[in-house]
């Protein structure tokens, strides 16, 4: 089995977390969605668009290569900021800014800015395929078992499981949020991995947010003279009988210093296309949705670079 289409999932309010009794619940982690197939002595990791990005990981690699194994994994890649209490039991905090500027990077320079920022480390949630035979019409709590087994195989510090809980906690959903995180997953015991947008898995989260394509950049004042100012970005519009519009839909900053002058750096990449590594959408958290699509979203700020998708990903729903 090659790269498969990633399995996405639903939306729903944390206040609605009551409806998903008996479903598992596990935290949404905020980094670099990625497929690991182990084949014999070949490792491939690929981003959401089939994008090969195992050169940028080597310490992964190596430690993949040496399980007696062959597997297809499903999880996120992300630099670790922290492991936060969560009820009884812990779960990892995503860098997803620094995240995205290593994973966003040539391998030369992901290589380097991990030796100055730290190693990323792969976190699986799920499991398509091992030794041979196809787990993605198995339900989702056979599915774990095996993964669960699997993982007692790997020995790396930089290759976890996500966690896992037996129900629905808004506890442990308070616990996750109030300390930085994003949100929770809930999956469906008897989910299939159908490789769509799957009501088997449901991602509730903190705030509101959306994918938008980078378009532009205002210059920057003052303290940010010489760097990018504000980020300017769209969607796409669809209408009946019409061909989609991409449309800008307003301007935004928040982000970091580091991730100011990154951008900078690769203004001209993100506008002209030529360098595939480089993002040109990103997620911001905002305030809602204005009632007419031509007036955008209501104080939009910069939230994260999405490397994992692609500008047809942002369109207005």
């Amino acid at each position: 089995m090659g790269p498969v289409k990633l399995q996405t999932a639903k939306s729903d309010a944390w206040f609605n977390l009551h409806k998903y009794n008996g479903w598992f619940m596990e935290p949404k982690l905020d980094g670099f969605r990625a497929g690991v197939i182990k084949e014999r002595d070949t490792v491939q990791i690929y981003s959401r668009t089939h994008k090969p990005q195992e050169d940028k990981v080597p310490h992964l690699v190596e430690a993949l290569e040496g399980v007696d194994r062959d597997f297809h994994l499903d999880g996120e890649i992300g630099l670790l900021d922290d492991i936060i209490p969560v009820g009884n039991s812990v779960s990892p905090l995503i860098n997803f800014n620094d995240t995205a500027v290593i994973m966003g990077s040539g391998f030369e320079k992901a290589i380097a800015k991990q030796g100055i920022m730290g190693e990323v480390t792969l976190l699986i949630f799920d499991i398509l395929e091992l030794q041979g035979s196809d787990l993605r019409r198995y339900p989702d709590a056979q599915r774990r078992v095996a993964l669960e087994e699997l993982l007692n195989h790997i020995n790396s510090p930089f290759i976890q499981p996500v966690p896992r809980w037996s129900n629905w906690n808004t506890g442990f959903y308070r616990d996750i949020v109030d300390q930085g995180g994003e949100g929770v997953m809930m999956k469906k015991p008897n989910g299939l991995y159908l490789g769509t947008r799957s009501s088997g898995w449901v991602k509730m989260k903190k705030q509101e947010t959306a994918d938008v394509v980078i378009m532009g950049f205002t210059d920057g004042q003052g303290k940010y003279e010489g760097l990018i100012g504000a980020v300017k970005f769209g969607q796409w519009i669809t209408r009946p009988g019409r061909i989609p519009q991409l449309i800008e839909r307003g301007k935004c900053s928040g982000m970091t210093d580091r991730i100011r002058e990154w951008l900078t750096e690769q203004r001209d990449n993100m506008l002209d296309g030529s360098h595939h590594n480089t993002p040109i959408v990103m997620e911001i958290k905002h305030n809602g949705k204005a009632t007419d699509h031509t007036d955008g979203f209501r104080h939009p700020q910069f939230l994260r670079f999405r490397t994992d998708k692609v500008s047809a990903d942002c369109y207005w729903d």
